[in-house]
């Protein structure tokens, strides 16, 4: 099932009172999608519970997000992002918690796959990239650096001297970064019932 134009009004309205009346019309235009896509991709979970978890993790974000289609990409795929995690995350509880239990390990889910763990990491490192570039306070020069060095494969000295750094400058930028969005995807893969 498609997902509809995202509503700036909407999200604002969300963000600004957690206890808003238009979360009706929220849950009317995604929730179908999401509930289509839990079931293909997951079939092993329950759908509810997984929406359930999916919207939780969403609102416990929410105050901080910002709708921000060019940096963050499409807000439909931001949602379906949070719901991999949360079913990947599901997947990954029940097959710890099935260990050792033959009789019970039959009536759960198996393990995720290696396509599927790939695609539960790519989600959050997507996720936390477009968070790391929408961040205000990460500066502009920083960013680049980063995107050059990182994502485009370009050799340090030759970002240090377009800037007029030390080589050893753009590494540390770059070691920054980098630990700044594991702590953004670590934020991202916890578990939904924990704080």
């Amino acid at each position: 099932m498609p997902f509809p134009q995202t509503s700036r009004r909407l999200l604002a309205a969300l963000g600004s009172d957690l206890g808003s009346s238009r979360w009706n019309e929220f849950i009317a235009a995604y929730v179908p999608g999401l509930r289509d896509y839990a079931v293909r991709h997951f079939p092993g979970l329950d759908a509810d519970d997984l929406l359930q978890e999916t919207l939780l993790a969403f609102v416990k974000r929410l105050p901080n997000y910002i709708y921000d289609p060019e940096s963050k990409g499409a807000f439909h795929a931001y949602l379906v992002g949070i719901l991999r995690i949360c079913g990947l995350t599901a997947l990954t509880r029940a097959a710890r918690e099935s260990k050792g239990l033959a009789a019970a390990g039959e009536q759960i889910q198996a393990p995720p796959t290696d396509a599927e763990r790939q695609a539960w990491q790519e989600a959050a490192y997507e996720i936390a990239l477009r968070q790391f570039f929408a961040d205000p306070r990460v500066h502009a020069q920083t960013k680049e650096i980063f995107r050059r060095v990182a994502l485009l494969g370009e050799k340090p000295e030759t970002v240090a001297t377009d800037y007029g750094l030390e080589r050893n400058a753009v590494d540390q930028i770059k070691d920054r970064s980098i630990r700044r969005l594991r702590v953004i995807v670590d934020r991202l893969v916890e578990q939904p019932d924990e704080n």
